[in-house]
């Protein structure tokens, strides 16, 4: 074991044993020797020692792995320089070869690749490169389109096209398409997320829209240009107050800051009933004053 200072907190997560630990740090605070320190005291565990191939350490990046491969076995080698007759420390230096210290996505093919026969797919199956696999992407999409081109009952699809399509081809569609399915691809349920969302679409007539999920995210988003807004305009009229000569643009400077205040009070006031009727009535006869002509 080496001689660092852990500090309470490091020491903790190095030597806390039969739970779920979460460590969280910033950049540079120690994260990866403190990974290191655990598992060279699990493998050298004098009542319970694991061998290192039992582990399985898992990192982001290819070159975060081989950091982490060659840490470890630096501190196998310096515990080996220490007492040289440890049967133990040359077994796993022996073993440090074939220990799963991998990304998650070499892992994941290790398994698959290990476990083919229960998955019905073919062993010399690979991993499609980003070229080919964008191009297995159109490929499904093209034949999606066509088959819903090809539709007699395909009203809806004509009325997506109609609504997101562009004036000469679907090619913008396709690319919302497309994006949404990247998109998703960071949620542990996709299709669960798809279906959540869609579902929050289905507004029951004459109910606020400004109460549903939509309206919420619309509001927040324009009270927010508001702000920003109201910020310059009250910096605006203070410039105004301390220039020779603009005095006669402050009115109107003041009336339109007067507006913005007034737009963010309602478009913060949920206790308004149908709000989102009475903000589009608002923000539609909303009109601002014409400067005055230089003399």
């Amino acid at each position: 074991m080496s001689n660092t200072q852990w500090t309470e907190e490091q020491l903790c997560a190095i030597t806390e044993r039969n739970c779920n630990l979460l460590v969280a740090a910033a950049a540079g605070a120690g994260k990866t020797a403190v990974l290191v320190e655990r598992i060279i005291r699990k493998i050298t565990d004098e009542k319970e020692p694991v061998d290192i191939d039992k582990l399985l350490v898992v990192t982001f990046t290819n070159a975060a792995a081989a950091e982490m491969r060659e840490r470890v076995g630096q501190a196998i080698s310096k515990v080996l320089e220490r007492d040289t007759g440890s049967g133990q420390m040359q077994r796993q230096l022996a073993l440090l070869g074939k220990a799963s210290i991998t990304t998650i996505h070499s892992f994941c093919l290790e398994v698959i690749r290990g476990n083919f026969q229960n998955l019905d797919i073919d062993p010399d199956f690979r991993i499609a490169d980003e070229t080919e696999s964008s191009l297995m992407k159109m490929e499904a999409l093209n034949e999606l389109f066509e088959e819903q081109y090809e539709k007699e009952d395909s009203q809806e699809f004509l009325e997506l096209l109609e609504c997101y399509g562009g004036n000469r081809d679907d090619q913008m569609l396709m690319d919302m398409v497309l994006n949404l399915y990247n998109f998703i691809q960071s949620s542990p349920w996709p299709r669960h997320w798809l279906d959540e969302m869609t579902e929050s679409l289905h507004v029951p007539s004459g109910s606020d829209f400004s109460q549903t999920l939509w309206g919420q995210v619309l509001t927040d988003s324009v009270i927010l240009e508001l702000e920003g807004l109201k910020e310059m305009m009250a910096h605006g009229v203070q410039m105004l107050k301390k220039a020779a000569g603009l005095e006669k643009y402050l009115v109107v400077f003041n009336e339109d800051l007067l507006n913005i205040e007034n737009l963010l009070r309602l478009f913060k006031d949920t206790s308004t009933q149908p709000l989102w009727d009475l903000m589009f009535h608002e923000l539609q006869s909303l009109g601002f004053a014409t400067l005055p002509r230089a003399s």
